[in-house]
């Protein structure tokens, strides 16, 4: 795995995660946590459904590496293979979006059957505005996919920053006039942006890459293997994502029968379990996939990197773990208390966020998984997999929910259900692809955890500790305890 390929997507990533964060932070400022944020992120949710089924995942797995190999053996069958795919994605985005349409007001009605009027309809108008989001974040994930299959990582991860810039600028300028009718807007206006500023990049590759396409000289024996490929993954990811949404969904539902405010807080403690996740797990299982490419299957090659990518999630996420959970007030009221956003808020989804924690680090190792199953073109096992940890999610929101939990319940049925898909994952990764030892695994969890929890100390320090301002405070001690985490680990590297 080269690192720089790894270092341009992350940094890429943080700063579309910190853009996103002070975009979170803007929101939580100017409408807290009450019913206008419950019918925005409900209504979010719709179009959020499309683009998981028509989105990264989907082109990433079941398209690019597909196209990938296909261009290797024949560039001309590949690229009039890329070119029909594109029309495909084109009619297939915008019939989505029309076909949502009529249905909205049943969806939401049947999706969300705790909110009283007033929210059905700020919910119902939020997703109408919400609409052409579909369309075009569609067609932007599918050039996003391409460039970074020709490992243009610089656009691929940086575009997606203007989408949060323009939703913080349109609630600077919108968010006083129209309300929480600002997000929706910047959102819709902001995808349009993200698409078009991709097109130029795509447009030059393509341009560069183009040969003279004959379709007497087709390789259509290829060509036609590529598209039952196609087919066959695009479907399996399709369920699997649809699967995965839908327990996102059910999350929502169970929560809307809770208190006002329960579907806000999850979103926001899930918000910080996504930025390790994406910065991190997301930049190594991108960049694993796009070298696991040109291995030919090289058994040896193979599982360097995927130890190489478990040994880079395993020293990073375990100790944002432990940190966070101890120190997991002190983190909501950094990054949300202000304005609306008060001390009721910061405790609930402080609450939230010290359960979806443990999840943490079988997500970022299953995104490493998922993307190596997608290589070797074997999504039925992702498939199994997802429905597995999708019904066992469901039935454990149902059952948490109505304990001390509460929303609470919700985000521990989550970490449960990431974990058992880990172990499924796990098992047929040994079975199918390649072997990967649990004894290497458990120890370096276990010695990771062990230096981790110097960070119990730092927590005693800092209630002690006579420093006034909670923010400078907070920052030093962070700081410290990292460095000390750093210099511990390296100190005993070599053993592990």
């Amino acid at each position: 795995m080269k690192l720089k390929n790894t270092f341009y997507l992350s940094i890429g990533t943080i700063t579309s995660r910190i853009v996103g964060f002070l975009r979170d932070i803007l929101i939580a400022s100017y409408f807290g946590t009450s019913y206008l944020t419950d019918a925005f992120y409900a209504a979010f949710q719709i179009p959020s459904l499309f683009r998981r089924i028509l989105g990264e995942e989907m082109y990433e797995r079941a398209i690019m590496p597909i196209y990938k190999n296909l261009y290797v053996k024949d560039q001309q069958t590949g690229q009039f293979y890329l070119k029909k795919i594109l029309i495909l994605v084109i009619i297939m985005s915008f019939l989505g979006t029309l076909i949502i349409f009529p249905f909205l007001k049943i969806l939401i009605h049947y999706l969300y059957p705790g909110f009283n009027k007033q929210t059905f309809t700020l919910t119902y108008n939020l997703a109408l505005i919400l609409l052409p989001f579909i369309f075009f974040i569609s067609l932007g994930t599918f050039i996003s996919a391409f460039l970074l299959y020709e490992k243009k990582y610089i656009i691929y991860s940086f575009a997606p920053v203007l989408i949060n810039i323009i939703v913080i600028l349109s609630i600077l300028i919108f968010g006083k006039q129209i309300s929480i009718s600002a997000i929706s807007i910047g959102y819709t206006c902001g995808s349009f942006i993200f698409f078009t500023i991709q097109i130029p990049f795509y447009y030059i590759l393509y341009k560069n890459k183009s040969i003279k396409t004959n379709t007497k000289t087709i390789n259509n024996k290829l060509l036609k293997e590529s598209y039952n490929s196609t087919k066959n993954n695009s479907f399996q990811i399709f369920v699997s994502s649809l699967i995965n949404k839908s327990v996102e969904i059910v999350d929502k539902f169970v929560a809307s029968l809770l208190s006002t405010g329960s579907i806000t807080y999850l979103y926001y403690s899930f918000r910080i379990i996504q930025l390790p996740f994406a910065i991190i797990s997301l930049a190594v299982s991108r960049t694993t996939a796009t070298e696991l490419i040109n291995l030919n299957n090289d058994k040896q090659k193979i599982k360097y990197y995927i130890q190489k990518g478990f040994n880079i999630n395993l020293i990073i996420l375990i100790p944002i773990i432990i940190f966070s959970i101890i120190f997991r007030n002190e983190i909501i009221a950094i990054l949300f208390k202000r304005g609306n956003f008060n001390d009721n808020s910061v405790s609930n989804t402080a609450f939230a966020f010290a359960f979806y924690l443990p999840g943490l680090l079988p997500m970022g190792l299953n995104s490493i998984l998922l993307r190596i199953f997608s290589n070797f073109e074997k999504n039925k096992i992702p498939l199994i997999t997802s429905a597995i940890g999708g019904i066992l999610n469901i039935i454990l929101n149902f059952l948490l929910y109505k304990t001390f939990l509460k929303h609470a319940g919700i985000a521990l049925a989550t970490s449960i259900s990431f974990t058992v898909q880990f172990f499924i994952l796990k098992k047929y990764l040994d079975k199918k692809i390649i072997s990967i030892e649990y004894k290497y695994i458990i120890k370096k969890f276990i010695i990771i955890s062990l230096i981790s929890s110097i960070f119990l100390l730092y927590k005693f320090i800092f209630n002690i500790i006579p420093i006034n301002n909670f923010f400078i405070k907070f920052l030093l001690i962070s700081s410290i305890s990292f460095l000390n985490y750093i210099m511990i680990l390296k100190f005993i590297y070599k053993k592990l």
